[in-house]
C-alpha cells in the first residue's frame, strides 16, 4: 500500500499541473477574445471616424472650388474694369495731348501781334 502512495502523488501533482495549465489557457484564450473585441470596437469607431472626415472633406472640397470659381469670375471682372479704365485713361491722354496747349496758343497769337521787320 505504501507503494501506491507514492505512485499516486506524482499523478496527483500531474494532474493538478495539467489542470493549472488548463485554467490558465482558458483565462489566456478568454483574455485574447476581450482584446479581439476591444479591437473591433476600436476599428469600428475609428471606420465611423474616417466616414465622417471623408464626408466633411466633401463638403470642404466643394466649398473650396466654389470660392475659387467665384474668386475667378471677381478677378476677371476686375481686370476688364481695369482695362476699360486704362482705355479711357489712354484716350484722355491722347485728347490732351491732340489739343493745343495755352503755351503754344500764347505764343503763336504773341507771334501774329508782332511786327514783321
Amino acid at each position: 500500500m505504501g507503494r501506491m502512495d507514492i505512485q499516486a502523488e506524482p499523478e496527483a501533482r500531474s494532474e493538478q499541473t495539467l489542470e493549472r495549465a488548463a485554467f490558465a489557457g482558458a483565462a489566456a484564450i478568454q483574455r485574447i477574445i476581450a482584446e479581439r473585441d476591444d479591437l473591433r470596437r476600436l476599428t469600428q469607431s475609428q471606420q465611423a471616424e474616417i466616414a465622417r472626415l471623408r464626408s466633411s472633406n466633401d463638403v470642404s472640397r466643394k466649398r473650396v472650388l466654389l470660392i475659387r470659381q467665384q474668386y475667378l469670375e471677381l478677378a476677371t471682372e476686375i481686370l476688364g474694369q481695369f482695362e476699360k479704365f486704362d482705355g479711357a485713361l489712354l484716350e484722355a491722354v491722347d485728347e490732351h495731348l491732340a489739343q493745343p496747349s495755352r503755351s503754344d496758343e500764347d505764343s503763336s497769337v504773341s507771334t501774329a501781334q508782332r511786327p514783321n521787320p
